[in-house]
């Protein structure tokens, strides 16, 4: 996708929930339809917990309304989830009126969870049919033992792809098993899984009502959490409004491969909180390092459409305005994650941009190799609006589980680098610098060729002496639970000679000096509250253009 011309921050369209309450198949296609579609018009309202007659919401101090697109399956877990499900027996997947019963008689009400989803079929990818659910109501119950969601829920043209697959293998009487990744908003903090889920018709849902059930299999024996119910925190002379169940908190959360991804946010050091608490921190960092230079370029890595909205908003104030370059990188428009790069447009005139997808087709969302996410390079070429000079600004990230797709998405960020420096309509080669995190150490695939002697590019860290470095070695340092040892994967690279074949009357030997640097750091991204503002520390380089 390339353009030209200036973007500056947007609205968001409107969140839309999923009605739970009953619906006629033709009604709920229609939602989920416009779901699909982000229709900021689609007339509908949270669910009104009144309405259920055997649920209410737990307490949460998470945004809903701001809670985010989860993110695809690795391949890894994708395949674990098809096996898991290739295992399933072929009986119904929950015994009939469990939920009535369990509901009605022991509790008389389940907690109800909110939440975003998407569902797929288990082999199918973002390009197939598939839905998001946004803020979908979930029931938490501990004895239907698989996770269901009635079929009415789901859009047409799923429901179609569903009952047309070829792998009849996901169907059996109860129903046809399909693969859901979610975002979780719980009393304390939001869990992020992926797991099988039964779609059955609403004849075999628990007294045929129409919903979405949190079943034990793959979900509710996974995470460590304590409920608290609505009595207990009555008891303890807290005011609870009449219409909540009570809180749910989670402690630690045990992935598919067997593996511990979460611990609770007030055990001691963990410091991972949700991102409307720690993008106040994350927003200070930002405008306390750019305050004084105007000139600043921001490149950011895993951001969702919501966190760039809230970053953005917190950045502009009466002084300066900043704007972006960046796509969500799973449809070049808004969905999955951005590489965006942030300016301020009274300093820099943007002269184009695009997105380059770091698979075999580059020109459209793709992934290639062993890549298990979608992954992209965001380019921005801008020149100073009062000396002229021009700087290509480039911003990644690279594949976290894929060593061949790494080494390959670095190949193709060279060409775009050698594109630019022998570009016809540039009189001499512009000064080119490369931020991301790269999911590489310095002695690993992507870096080496990042810095191979038949790269223009150059380590910033190695263009200044050791004594003048600023802060700490390591960028990555994780939320303190993943129990993983810091490493350093991120980078800022600059263009430091010609290319091989460059012509030496395009430039004469002094220009292949572009830059002065003046300073590097890396900068701390915990204090004293234990809170991190990110898993990453932030990369600075103080350059001088020449």
């Amino acid at each position: 996708m390339s353009t030209d011309g200036e973007r500056g921050s947007s609205p968001l369209c409107a969140a839309t929930a999923i009605k739970a309450a009953e619906a006629s198949r033709t009604s709920s296609n229609r939602i989920l339809q416009q779901l699909a579609r982000n229709d900021p018009q689609s007339p509908l309202s949270s669910i009104n917990a009144q309405s259920s007659s055997f649920g209410l919401p737990i307490r949460t101090g998470v945004d809903v309304a701001k809670l985010g697109t989860p993110k695809v399956a690795s391949e890894n877990v994708r395949q674990r989830l098809i096996k898991e499900a290739k295992s399933w027996p072929e009986n119904p997947p929950c015994p009939p009126n469990t939920l009535n019963i369990r509901a009605t008689i022991t509790e008389r009400t389940l907690p109800v969870i909110s939440g975003n989803l998407r569902l797929y079929g288990l082999e199918s990818t973002v390009a197939d049919p598939h839905a998001f659910l946004r803020e979908a109501q979930l029931h938490w119950d501990t004895v239907v033992r698989s996770t269901i969601i009635v079929d009415e829920l789901l859009p047409q043209d799923l429901q179609e792809y569903l009952e047309n697959l070829v792998k009849d293998c996901y169907r059996s009487a109860g129903g046809t098993r399909v693969r859901i990744d979610a975002l979780i908003a719980f009393t304390n903090r939001i869990l992020e899984l992926n797991c099988i889920c039964v779609v059955v018709p609403r004849s075999e849902s628990p007294k045929g009502r129409v919903g979405i059930i949190l079943g034990q299999n793959l979900v509710i024996d996974r995470p460590v959490y304590k409920s608290v119910p609505k009595a207990a925190l009555l008891a303890r002379g807290e005011i609870v409004d009449e219409a909540i169940r009570g809180d749910i908190f989670t402690e630690e959360y045990v992935d598919i491969d067997r593996v511990i991804v979460v611990s609770e946010r007030d055990f001691p050091g963990s410091g991972e909180e949700v991102w409307h608490i720690r993008k106040s921190r994350l927003i200070a960092e930002l405008h306390f390092n750019t305050r004084h230079c105007p000139e600043s370029f921001i490149c950011l890595q895993e951001v969702l459409q919501e966190q760039l909205h809230d970053i953005l908003s917190g950045l502009n104030d009466n002084r300066t305005t900043w704007a972006y370059i960046g796509v969500g990188r799973d449809d070049g428009c808004q969905a999955g994650e951005y590489s965006p790069i942030l300016y301020r447009p009274s300093i820099w005139q943007l002269q184009s941009f695009e997105t380059v997808w770091l698979s075999k087709t580059p020109d459209r969302p793709s992934k290639s190799w062993d890549a298990a996410s979608i992954r992209i390079l965001t380019i921005g070429v801008f020149q100073h609006r009062h000396c002229k000079k021009t700087v290509v600004a480039m911003n990644t990230h690279l594949d976290d589980q894929g060593s061949k797709s790494r080494i390959e998405a670095a190949k193709i960020i060279l060409e775009r680098v050698f594109h630019f420096m022998t570009k016809a309509d540039m009189s001499t080669a512009p000064s080119i610098f490369l931020a991301g995190d790269f999911n590489s150490e310095p002695d690993q695939e992507a870096y080496e060729a990042m810095t191979s002697e038949a790269s223009p590019m150059c380590d910033l860290q190695y263009m200044i002496p050791e004594d003048q470095r600023y802060g700490d070695q390591n960028t990555f340092t994780g939320f303190g639970h993943e129990r993983l040892p810091p490493k350093r994967i991120d980078f800022v690279f600059l263009n430091h000679q010609n290319p091989p074949g460059f012509s030496p009357n395009r430039a004469s030997a002094n220009e292949a000096q572009r830059w002065s640097v003046e300073g590097y750091g890396i900068l701390a991204n915990q204090f004293e509250d234990g809170i991190y503002c990110s898993d990453h520390r932030a990369v600075v380089g103080d350059l001088l253009l020449l």
